[in-house]
């Protein structure tokens, strides 16, 4: 269970005292080795940490936050960038499914896709206040089920398609 604080700067909360090596684990822990093996282990936990502030950013019930960023990674003496895309809604059937489908219907092909469901409390202005960690079976009391969906996809620095993407 990781509990949150406000940053110094005061622009992100993010867990207190956060294991970056369980949330790595929680996000990339169902991924298929050979969608991972391009990655070494700094990337795989930067990538975690990333999709942790994002899930650490206030979000009200039935409301859905989609963020790109953009990477770097070496693999095999190459370097190379890729975006990410990052969905995180309250946990309902067919989220991954309709991701997946937008991204096909504009010609995007997947990388790699992560999808957790985590445990997750907020308070009444949707700010995280407890990760509980995997919620795939169900939330643990006083907590919800939240849907992280983390896909890697080829670089994408077309504007126009990018904002395609988060409309």
């Amino acid at each position: 269970v990781m509990t949150m604080s406000r940053s110094k700067t005061g622009t992100a909360n993010l867990p207190a005292g956060a294991d970056p090596k369980a949330f790595t684990d929680l996000l990339f822990g169902r991924v298929a080795a050979e969608d991972i093996a391009a990655y070494d282990t700094a990337d795989l936990t930067r990538f975690a940490m990333g999709a942790l502030e994002q899930l650490a950013r206030p979000r009200k019930p039935r409301t859905t936050h989609v963020s790109l960023r953009d990477e770097a990674i070496d693999h095999a003496g190459v370097r190379r960038q890729i975006t990410i895309v990052e969905v995180l809604n309250d946990n309902m059937p067919f989220l991954l499914d309709s991701t997946l489908s937008e991204l096909a219907d504009q010609g995007i092909e997947p990388n790699l896709v992560a999808h957790p469901i985590v445990a997750a409390a907020r308070d009444a202005d949707g700010a995280l206040t407890r990760l509980a960690g995997d919620a795939s079976a169900r939330a643990p009391e006083g907590t919800q089920r939240e849907s992280v969906i983390h896909i890697h996809i080829d670089w994408l620095p077309d504007q126009d398609a990018r904002a395609r993407l988060i409309a």
